[in-house]
């Protein structure tokens, strides 16, 4: 694992690609910004409730609304990086004393794994764009996450937005002209990495795998505050701290399904019957029962979605995870990924 340079140039000199419209030079006094693009699943509460925080030098100076209205939801032929630039500013004139790094900070910004996170390449030229002559170093944060267990994770929380396509259907990348779905090709991370790379130069993007932050989140934070130039965080060093949101256990699968029939979320706009609350406590006290049923050891160990992903994807991020590996500028460990 290498440390970031002890000085970095501003982020704009280091672009090699077009960020599209550029601002204005905003003032030399702007404190360094840390883009945390996520993907899902890979840690992302956690550093948004516990280590992106005043206390730890820390300001968010965008919430997750203001993120998803300014960056996100524009129409690309409407977008206008003016208006996130002016929350920003805001934002950082409104920190708390002590403050280090701003950070802009939604995993949504890697695009949405249930439609291919196909708007990811888009999104990142529109954070190019928004920084674009800043003033103070740009860096980027690409948490990721070993694809079979991500992609477990993806499925449940699909499940937890009211999905109701068992495993099989919903990783079966068939896609009808125009209504994407799922794709495998999204967790392919080289390809993002390598277009972040180009737009704020490899020196200013970390890839910070979530196995890392499972190990050692004092190796994982200090890391992460070296490259982001969060000078008081390595000074006062870290506490290991934790904020869990245990999935349902994926044998209770079929039974969340069917009670997904019953609720309207996100993913299922439409259920056969909605039973309003009483359908978002039948989910809940679905998944209840599962983890307290005196259930025999041999289905409660099992995982049959993770048993899926691994047949159904044997091999299929390999050539993608040396690719990554060798394009690392931070180098980390990439335990139990194909190819390595």
């Amino acid at each position: 694992m290498t440390s970031a340079p002890a000085s970095k140039p501003p982020a704009s000199s280091l672009r090699t690609a077009d960020p599209g419209p550029q601002a204005p030079a905003q003032s030399g006094t702007a404190r360094p910004l840390l883009l945390h693009v996520g993907y899902h699943k890979t840690a992302t509460t956690w550093l948004q409730n516990i280590v992106f925080t005043p206390e730890h030098g820390f300001c968010q100076v965008m919430d997750h609304d203001a993120i998803f209205d300014h960056v996100i939801a524009p129409h690309g032929l409407a977008f206008d990086p003016a208006p996130a630039r002016a929350l920003i500013a805001e934002g950082a004139a409104g920190a708390a004393p002590g403050a280090a790094v701003d950070v802009v900070s939604l995993e949504a910004l890697s695009g949405l794994p249930y439609t291919g996170g196909r708007e990811s390449d888009d999104y990142a030229r529109r954070l190019a764009a928004i920084t674009a002559d800043r003033g103070a170093p740009v860096t980027v944060l690409m948490t990721i996450r070993e694809q079979t267990a991500i992609l477990s994770s993806v499925y449940m929380q699909y499940l937890y937005r009211a999905g109701t396509e068992s495993p099989r259907r919903f990783f079966d990348e068939d896609t009808q002209r125009g209504f994407f779905r799922f794709s495998a090709e999204n967790f392919c991370y080289h390809r993002l990495v390598g277009l972040y790379q180009a737009l704020f130069g490899p020196e200013n993007v970390l890839v910070l795998p979530q196995e890392l932050i499972a190990a050692d989140q004092g190796a994982a934070v200090r890391l992460m505050a070296e490259v982001a130039g969060n000078a008081p965080l390595l000074e006062a060093g870290w506490a290991p701290r934790t904020e869990r949101g245990k999935s349902y256990p994926q044998y209770a699968v079929p039974l969340l399904r069917r009670a997904n029939y019953f609720r309207r979320e996100a993913l299922n706009p439409s259920p056969m019957i909605d039973l309003g609350r009483l359908g978002q406590w039948g989910y809940r006290g679905t998944g209840w029962l599962a983890r307290r049923a005196p259930l025999p050891k041999s289905l409660t160990g099992s995982k049959p979605v993770t048993d899926y992903i691994r047949e159904r994807f044997d091999g299929r991020f390999a050539e993608s995870n040396r690719a990554l590996a060798a394009q690392l500028h931070h180098k980390v460990a990439l335990p139990g990924y194909q190819g390595l």
